[in-house]
C-alpha cells in the first residue's frame, strides 16, 4: 500500500508541477492580463488543495501505516504458528493459508487515514 500511495503522490505532484507552470506562464503574459485574477485565484486553491492531500497521505508515504504494519505483524506471526502446527505442515511443505479479504469499512478507514 505504501509504494501505491507514494506513486500516485508523485502523479499528483508532476501534475501539480504542470499547473503551477502554466499559471505562472498566464501571470507572466501582460496579454492575459484580464486572466490574472482568476489564475492567481486557482494557484491558491491548487495550494490549498496539494497542503491537504500531504496532510492526508503523510503517515503511509513516510512509514507503513500503523494498521498495515499491524495486519503484516499478524499475518507472519499467524504464518509461523500455522508452520510449527505438525497438523498443517510436514518438513517438505505446509498447506496454503486461506486469505481474507479486507472488509469494505477497513478499506474505508485505510484510504481516509
Amino acid at each position: 500500500m505504501q509504494s501505491k500511495v507514494k506513486s500516485e503522490y508523485s502523479n499528483l505532484e508532476r501534475k501539480r508541477d504542470d499547473a503551477y507552470k502554466k499559471l505562472d506562464a498566464v501571470l507572466a503574459d501582460p496579454k492575459l492580463k484580464s486572466r490574472h485574477n482568476k489564475a492567481k485565484s486557482l494557484r491558491k486553491e491548487t495550494k490549498r488543495y496539494w497542503e491537504s492531500i500531504t496532510k492526508m497521505t503523510k503517515s503511509v508515504r513516510g512509514a507503513n501505516h500503523p494498521v498495515v504494519a499491524f495486519m503484516l505483524r499478524e499475518g507472519q506471526k499467524a504464518h509461523s504458528d500455522r508452520q510449527g502446527s505438525s497438523s498443517y505442515c510436514t518438513e517438505k511443505r505446509c498447506l496454503p493459508v486461506a486469505v481474507v479479504p479486507i472488509a469494505s469499512t477497513h478499506r474505508a478507514a485505510l484510504s481516509s487515514s
